[in-house]
């Protein structure tokens, strides 16, 4: 999630250096600009009955150390206490559903990132070694992978939807290879500390996680 003070205080600023992103979140940035606004409103009135009880509580004492009654000043406390309540529940609102935009916003892509719209717009940095060359046309892996019986699409899209696979043999074992791989690399090559975490985490562990 992106840091709300940083929204909060460059609304613009977090905008623009979101690039094309933004331009699909025009509604999401009209909310929170509102929200921010009520939020504004509301601290102020807020503050002022709580100064006003804090006020009138001390009238309320001096008035009972005098024997004085102290009743109208009570009604009175009453009423700020309500108004009170008002506020703060006015403000938790607004500052959940903030937050609940904050999470919506995807984060803030690095200075050196080109701008794109779309797959098209990608840039090639670096490339390793020569593709191999074939003397037939090679299949698709989507065409490959389930004819050799090692990936199920169509099993994947029940459990998960489109996009997913789920893995037999051969195409489980080179998936596993793969994160062995990956993780020696980054441990042993590149600083990394290998980490096993609890696979059952609460709620709130997961936000702004995707």
């Amino acid at each position: 999630m992106l840091d709300p003070i940083l929204v909060k205080n460059q609304l613009d600023e977090t905008k623009a250096q979101l690039g094309v992103r933004a331009a699909k979140l025009q509604d999401e940035f009209a909310s929170l600009k509102r929200y921010g606004a009520e939020r504004l409103s509301i601290i102020p009135e807020l503050e002022t009955a709580r100064r006003l009880r804090k006020e009138l509580s001390a009238k309320i004492a001096a008035a009972k150390s005098a024997g004085e009654d102290a009743a109208a000043l009570l009604k009175q406390g009453q009423t700020y206490g309500n108004e009170i309540k008002k506020q703060e529940e006015k403000l938790k609102k607004v500052e959940q559903e903030y937050r609940d935009l904050l999470l919506q916003l995807p984060n803030i892509p690095h200075a050196s990132v080109p701008p794109g719209a779309e797959e098209t717009d990608n840039q090639e940095i670096s490339r390793w070694g020569d593709p191999r060359q074939f003397s037939f046309t090679p299949k698709a892996h989507w065409d490959l992978g389930p004819a050799l019986g090692v990936l199920d699409f169509e099993r994947a899209a029940k459990m998960s939807g489109s996009r997913f696979a789920v893995l037999f043999g051969d195409g489980a074992r080179l998936n596993r290879a793969l994160i062995n791989f990956m993780l020696a690399l980054h441990t042993h090559e590149h600083g990394y500390i290998e980490t096993a975490t609890p696979f059952l985490v609460k709620d709130q562990a997961l936000l702004g996680t995707g």
